[in-house]
């Protein structure tokens, strides 16, 4: 996906596209989910600006 950079951000989408919560995903990667969130909305507003 040439929108998505980063390894954390790789690692979330992932997972989310796998179907892990907010909270699975924060807790397996040694994240709070509030970061897991802030990454996701940053995937998507990328996603956005380069559709």
């Amino acid at each position: 996906m040439p929108y998505v950079i980063g390894d954390r951000e790789v690692e979330v989408l992932h997972r989310l596209l796998d179907g892990d919560s907010m909270r699975a995903i924060g807790k397996n990667i040694r994240l709070s989910s509030t970061t897991i969130i802030r990454t996701r909305d940053c995937i998507v507003k990328q996603m956005m600006m380069g559709a």
